[in-house]
């Protein structure tokens, strides 16, 4: 039983789990900036998460408004962005969330960020821009399915909500 083969594999799996709990500690405590760089005259609203998993495979943006809409969005997204983490609390009398999947996304080398423009300005829209970045036929990326996600809390509005995506590549020469 202690060979060193038998010693060598319970190394490997050793390194394999405390690797994964540490990548699990970086994602849960870590809060990346919504964009980085806001442009001047932005509001950034409250970040609630963004990450590169969250278990939505097709893309799309939500605006949700109600408790049910959010238990719904959570039971779906819940096992793979809030590992360990209990559902976050919003007063949907006071509070909206904005959600921006990206969809499945064929590496781990997309960027992806959302900032706001227009809160509370009366008469105009409330604006999600979304930033997404592809890597170039140069770029060396990690080989795994992502489905990149931002949720941001903004306050309650009347004000219509838009949607803009600036897609770039990025090239890693």
């Amino acid at each position: 039983m202690n060979t060193p083969r038998n010693k060598a594999l319970l190394l490997v799996i050793f390194l394999v789990v405390v690797g994964g709990l540490f990548w699990l500690l970086k994602t849960k405590i870590t809060k990346a900036p919504i964009y980085p760089g806001l442009p001047p005259g932005t509001e950034e609203g409250q970040m609630i998460r963004q990450g590169p998993r969250s278990g939505v495979g097709e893309a799309k943006n939500l605006v949700i408004t109600t408790e049910a809409e959010w238990l719904r969005v959570f039971s779906e997204i819940a096992p793979h962005v809030f590992v360990g983490d209990y559902m976050p609390a919003i007063d949907f009398t006071k509070e909206s969330v904005v959600a921006v999947f990206a969809g499945q996304k064929p590496n781990g080398g997309y960027g992806f960020g959302a900032y706001l423009s227009g809160l509370r300005q009366p008469g105009k829209s409330l604006t999600v821009h979304i930033s997404e970045n592809s890597p170039g036929p140069n770029c060396v990326t990690e080989q795994v399915l992502t489905t990149p996600y931002v949720l941001i809390k903004i306050p309650k509005t009347d004000q219509k909500i838009v949607f803009e995506t600036t897609r770039s590549v990025v090239d890693c020469k």
